[in-house]
């Protein structure tokens, strides 16, 4: 249904409410237990851990990380250092 298109009269007498005052307490418990909770369902928490581990499934870092090695293999550490840090930063 598209509330939002819809006159306000229209939608407050669809929901058997009243525009000035809102639902009564009795009616706003007899919602509340047939309807339950107006509250969406918390998302799993992710641990930072694996957050940041799978920063790493990116290709672009894993080629970053590959020239890293390249760049200690071949005995420029300061290049190798510098690309880690960059890629963990």
């Amino acid at each position: 249904m598209t509330w939002y298109n819809r006159a306000i009269s229209d939608v407050v007498a669809t929901l058997k409410s009243d525009a000035d005052r809102g639902l009564t307490g009795d009616e706003a418990r007899k919602r509340l237990i047939e309807h339950g909770a107006n509250a969406l369902a918390e998302a799993p928490r992710v641990s930072p851990l694996l957050l940041f581990l799978s920063q790493f499934k990116n290709s672009l870092l894993i080629i970053l990380l590959f020239g890293a090695a390249l760049s200690l293999y071949t005995g420029h550490l300061v290049d190798a250092i510098a690309i880690t840090f960059l890629v963990f930063f």
